[in-house]
């Protein structure tokens, strides 16, 4: 099945038009509820977009901009399964790499100790023993100098046995993917992945008129300044804007083109992005630590609506993005929830947004 999106109403999609105005209705509360400035959703099914709808601001200060379905988003943590897990299953296709290839064949420092049972599909599944997060911007420029901080670290865990979600990780995968194909992420990405699909407006480092278009993150207390265009994560900043765990910028559109792409089972019309087998892998459930459960690249749901078919992953900037193959159905969720500020209560509460919205969708299904 090599379907392409299409516009089209409810009725065509096998969906309630009744319900889908419901979860509408919940995203606009959490507009008025101060969860969110604005959102932009598209929800389609059998490759219908039956929902695409923009609501509420891109930005508040210190100008106010309406929210368009056109914005540009800073996608945060979906850069890791858009961006950064696809290539890397491109590359095993390909024989350049393997899921049980050590990261010593590519990292100095990392033959001894537990660092040497740490493999590639461990950075994949969150399960490689690094710790979640450091704040190396503070003391680390460019790519030499993490490597050499993460390098050092100890072990939170035995490889293999434990899920810690780990921006390090993908980090290092960033590294590896780029010391393996000679070229920097963000032309890597969009010779396999971008410009096959034709995601014209998916990119790290948005310029001109598609920076335009950005929505507004957070007033950044650490660089004085609002964020709009520029990669909100600091690490990701430190590190020029481009890595593995972080820093791709995307419309709803063309996340849908994506979505419809994983549906179906790696092509989009002609184009072949990642082999069927290859799909079924990945989304399939690798490690599973209490609530937590993993594929490559690809969060597993529980918590939500979903079938347990489904996968997804979330951005701290208010991003997410759910697939179920089961339902033939993807729903896509884009807010800036951090603007302007992470420190606003209120944007805590998304994932009860995110749940509500997932819910009616698919109580919205009638066939």
């Amino acid at each position: 099945m090599r379907s392409l999106l299409r516009f089209g109403n409810p009725s065509e999609a096998g969906l309630n038009s009744e319900k889908l105005l419901e979860a509408l209705n919940v995203l606009e509360g959490g507009v008025k509820d101060g969860v969110y400035p604005g959102f932009v959703a598209l929800v389609a099914r059998k490759a219908v977009i039956a929902l695409y709808e923009a609501e509420g601001y891109a930005q508040l200060i210190p100008e106010v901009r309406p929210m368009i379905r056109e914005a540009v988003f800073d996608l945060a943590s979906i850069t890791k399964p858009i961006c950064t897990a696809t290539l890397t299953l491109k590359i095993v296709e390909r024989g350049l790499l393997d899921l049980e290839t050590p990261l010593s064949e590519f990292l100095d420092g990392w033959d001894r100790g537990w660092r040497k049972n740490v493999r590639i599909k461990h950075l994949l599944t969150h399960s490689s023993g690094l710790p979640a997060w450091l704040p190396l911007y503070k003391t680390c420029r460019g790519k030499s100098e993490f490597l050499n901080v993460i390098t050092q670290l100890d072990c939170e865990y035995e490889p293999g046995f434990k899920i810690i979600y780990s921006d390090l990780g993908f980090i290092l995968l960033g590294f590896i993917l780029e010391s393996v194909s000679e070229l920097s992420l963000d032309r890597l990405s969009k010779n396999e992945i971008f410009e096959p699909l034709k995601m014209s407006e998916t990119m790290f480092k948005p310029i001109g008129s598609l920076k335009a278009k950005a929505v507004a993150t957070e007033n950044c207390p650490w660089r004085g300044r609002v964020l709009v265009g520029e990669v909100h994560d600091e690490n990701a900043y430190a590190l020029g804007g481009v890595a593995g765990h972080a820093g791709l910028f995307s419309t709803a559109y063309d996340l849908a083109v994506f979505s419809q792409m994983m549906l179906n089972r790696g092509f989009y019309g002609l184009v072949r992005i990642l082999r069927e087998e290859t799909v079924e892998k990945a989304v399939k459930v690798w490690v599973e630590d209490g609530f937590r459960r993993f594929g490559l690249g690809w969060a597993k749901p529980l918590g939500l609506a979903l079938p347990h078919d489904s996968y997804g992953h979330t951005g701290f900037t208010g991003t997410s993005i759910w697939i179920s193959p089961k339902l033939d159905l993807f729903a896509i969720l884009l807010t800036n929830r951090i603007h302007p500020s992470r420190n606003n209560p209120a944007c805590g509460r998304i994932d009860d947004v995110r749940a509500a919205f997932h819910r009616l969708i698919v109580e919205a299904i009638v066939d």
